[in-house]
């Protein structure tokens, strides 16, 4: 294999998994839609240069316009290069997810077979002598051993993550917890789709606080029959210390779904709102009335926030 085929596979290798980060981007950090865009663009330019490249090494001549396509590929290999260090000096949230890890691997690679290419295809790197011979050290390095490197940190890092306690950031959801038991109601397998796994923020009176191996606070659901279970990491002891019964409580967690009573047990048992995960946001102390969340909209979903 020469170093001409070593290029041509880099280069449409860098091309491929571009336009498949585009495609990951709307489960990830990255999914707003102008930034989105903006990947699709820099996707483009490196297509377009590993087009060019490609037909330029097969014919053996390198055209005076040739160095636009050069800068097209480096704007899209710098956008590559942002994303990964993006991710290499983000919090540590950014790697509780696997597709992030993912993204993060396809980015890298992409971008060390571009600027392999960018640095080779000098006016040097085209001539017949330098096309026929095989690939030196310096090449070898680019194409495996710093890819496999970037792949070895991505999977370090996802292996090394640990599990968020608490459910931090921007929510999914504001509404209230009586809108949300009535959705799990009405229809519990569109419920299950759309909030299981969501960060919820809401607010309500705590009933009862316990827990052994974590913290669970109980809230007041407003309705009879009715009570929502908070857990708490067991880290956040110090910080849930203040919380007395009778308090109106902001909370942010992750909704684990409606816990009903098994046939039969109706009478003797409440439905639970499970939530997991939890944060708090604010303790009013004592100030009941704020739990009936009257300052909260029914519902609105982040990405109408944006």
């Amino acid at each position: 294999m020469t170093i001409k085929h070593f290029q041509i596979i880099s280069l449409w290798t860098a091309a491929v998994l571009s336009s498949l980060l585009v495609l990951l981007s709307e489960n990830t950090l990255f999914g707003d839609t102008l930034i989105r865009a903006l990947m699709g663009f820099f996707a483009f330019d490196i297509v377009i240069f590993a087009a060019v490249s490609s037909s330029l090494l097969l014919k053996g001549s390198r055209p005076s316009f040739y160095n636009i396509f050069r800068i097209l590929g480096a704007t899209g290999g710098l956008a590559n290069l942002i994303i990964v260090l993006n991710a290499a000096f983000s919090v540590d949230e950014y790697w509780t997810e696997g597709i992030n890890g993912i993204f993060f691997v396809c980015a890298g690679v992409s971008f060390v077979f571009v600027l392999f290419n960018y640095l080779v295809t000098s006016e040097r790197a085209l001539e017949d002598k330098r096309r026929s011979q095989k690939p030196e050290v310096l090449d070898w390095i680019f194409i495996t051993v710093v890819p496999m490197l970037i792949a070895g940190y991505g999977i370090f890092s996802l292996y090394n993550q640990k599990t968020a306690s608490s459910s931090v950031g921007e929510p999914d959801y504001i509404l209230k917890p009586s809108g949300l038991m009535e959705a799990f109601e009405k229809d519990a397998a569109a419920a299950n789709q759309k909030y299981i796994g969501k960060v919820i923020r809401f607010s309500g009176s705590v009933a009862e606080i316990g827990g052994d191996s974590s913290i669970l606070l109980t809230l007041n659901a407003w309705k009879e029959g009715y009570s929502i279970n908070c857990d708490f990491d067991i880290a956040l002891k110090d910080k849930l210390s203040a919380v007395l019964q009778g308090d109106s409580v902001l909370l942010q967690c992750s909704c684990s779904g409606l816990s009903a009573p098994e046939e039969g047990m109706s009478l003797l048992s409440e439905t639970f709102l499970e939530m997991t995960r939890c944060a708090l946001i604010e303790n009013y102390k004592n100030t009941p009335n704020l739990g009936t969340d009257v300052e909260h909209p029914s519902e609105t979903s982040k990405k109408n926030q944006k």
